[in-house]
């Protein structure tokens, strides 16, 4: 999407009730495509620091309705994402660290 964002992807969510946005990917997952229709918990592309990162992260933006971005911690709390519950099993078996 630009140079300050660096690798970036945009996930709209079936129902269109958000769009999400991920920065700064190394870069992204085998066989990912516009229009590519992804699962939670499924690999899309691997923390980085492309564009004007000075760091390696993940910037992460939810966008209700496509609208301005709001903070997504609580609705990651909500869907069990800060280190509540069991992680998703990625593809080829792989299964992140509880932390």
């Amino acid at each position: 999407p630009g140079k300050r964002a660096g690798n970036g992807w945009w996930l709209r969510a079936a129902d269109g009730r958000a769009t999400f946005f991920y920065a700064h990917l190394d870069g992204f997952a085998d066989g990912l495509r516009e229009g590519s229709r992804v699962k939670a918990g499924q690999i899309i592309g691997y923390v980085g620091s492309s564009g004007n990162a000075t760091a390696v992260h993940l910037h992460f933006e939810v966008h209700p309705r496509g609208g301005d971005p709001v903070n997504p911690y609580p609705i990651l709390k909500a869907a069990g994402g800060c280190h509540n519950g069991t992680p998703h099993t990625q593809p080829g078996g792989w299964v992140p660290p509880t932390i």
